[in-house]
């Protein structure tokens, strides 16, 4: 029998994942060794069905029990200084115009609020070739060459035009030419009303890169078509030159190459449009970290929903469900408002869900502290049940009582939970 139990352990519990709370010192085991012991002189004798079915159940209730008490520690320390409290986030009241998050080290003083006025942002090159016909291409056939020049490095391009190439082929030929080089820019054709179509040439990079006005040049190579190509194509035609993205923080006037950049190694903003001369700066400022609130409250209902679920297995008659259950459940009514004023409802079987509407609205009228202060008792509430359970699974099952301990004189009994529990317990070894 004992050994179909602890298969049933070890093919079930044995090989999940622990975390950082199921590292515990010795004097953790020992606490635990003790409150057996203390169990055992307080507890009647019982007879109990020395079923399979049993057995497994309260490894079921203890493991169970176990993670519950996990996700109470996981809850608990998300909300010391360097958990929902320390954490900073980053946000902007205008996320039409730029979106804003914090890189910053959480444990750093409160960074200065910020407000920025966008006056341009950094746009590429374009290049727009000439609108031309789809029609045949009035350049002779045969081998074609031109440079293109970015940065510090020149690149040549060569390729074919055959006879019966229209202006369209060609131009798609060229086009795949750069977007195959995978050197910084990027091509395709444009369309003018009346169905002609141009060469748009449009660089990677954003900005003006060290004060050489062009990001990328486009010249004859030493083959005597070259010109003719280019011009015929209008390939070195600049339509847009890149600028540098304009704005002012906090009164100081700042420019960037690029639309996304950091402030003071704490803040990554990206611009997405301009401010005019009369809106007013958008503010960044920090605002309360609801999400991992609402995550961390999930964890904790939902590992009140496993228990309540697994004791209210109405199949396996194995243990004592209903008064457990019961036990479970008065939790939740004795914490009734509490929960329902943060945004977590109760439904009519005694499971637990969340409002995420409301709960944000609680949060950001009375702050996350108001919500962690809600849930206190119910925390603690639940973590005392758990710990009970995991110490002592055997008192929930099915049993028969035989005769009350001594009033008189307590003393250690080696109890079934010796056994079946204490024995078990590999997260605190």
């Amino acid at each position: 029998m004992i050994n179909s139990v602890y298969n049933y352990y070890l093919s079930t519990y044995a090989g999940k994942q622990l975390t950082k709370y199921d590292s515990h010192k010795k004097s953790d085991l020992k606490d635990i060794y003790n409150n057996i012991v203390n169990i055992s002189k307080k507890s009647p004798l019982y007879l109990i069905n020395n079923t399979e079915s049993i057995h497994k159940r309260a490894i079921d209730l203890k493991e169970t029990a176990r993670d519950m008490n996990n996700i109470v520690s996981s809850f608990d320390s998300s909300i010391d200084q360097n958990g929902i409290y320390g954490k900073k986030i980053a946000a902007s009241d205008n996320e039409n115009v730029l979106e804003v998050s914090y890189i910053g080290d959480k444990d750093e003083a409160v960074s200065p609020e910020l407000n920025i006025k966008v006056n341009r942002l950094a746009s590429p090159q374009i290049n727009v070739g000439e609108y031309l016909p789809d029609s045949s291409c009035k350049l002779p056939a045969g081998s074609y060459t031109f440079d293109m020049r970015i940065a510090s490095n020149t690149y040549e391009f060569q390729f074919n035009i055959n006879k019966e190439d229209t202006n369209t082929a060609i131009q798609k030929k060229i086009a795949r030419l750069f977007n195959r080089s995978g050197i910084g820019v990027d091509a395709n054709l444009i369309s003018s009303p009346s169905g002609n179509k141009a060469l748009e040439i449009r660089s990677q990079a954003t900005g003006i890169v060290e004060y050489t006005g062009e990001t990328f040049t486009i010249s004859p190579s030493k083959d005597e078509n070259s010109s003719k190509l280019i011009s015929y194509f209008g390939l070195d035609n600049i339509a847009n030159m890149p600028e540098n993205a304009s704005f002012n923080i906090n009164g100081l006037d700042e420019t960037s190459t690029t639309n996304t950049f950091t402030v003071n190694k704490e803040f990554e903003i990206t611009l997405k449009d301009v401010t005019s001369a009369d809106d007013d700066p958008v503010h960044i400022s920090f605002k309360q970290d609801i999400e991992t609130l609402i995550d961390s409250t999930s964890e904790l209902t939902d590992g009140y929903n496993n228990i309540l679920k697994l004791v209210r297995n109405k199949e396996d008659q194995s243990y004592e469900s209903d008064k457990l259950a019961n036990e479970i459940l008065s939790i939740v009514k004795r914490n009734r408002s509490e929960l329902e004023s943060c945004g977590i409802k109760i439904d009519s079987d005694g499971y637990l869900s969340i409002d995420k509407a409301v709960m944000s609205q609680a949060a950001e009228e009375d702050g996350i502290e108001s919500i962690y202060k809600s849930l206190e008792d119910f925390k603690g509430n639940i973590q005392s049940k758990a710990n009970h359970i995991s110490i002592d699974p055997m008192n929930f099952v099915n049993k028969t009582l035989i005769s009350y301990p001594n009033p008189v004189r307590q003393y250690a009994n080696p109890y079934v939970t010796s056994i079946y529990t204490g024995m078990m317990y590999n997260g605190y070894v």
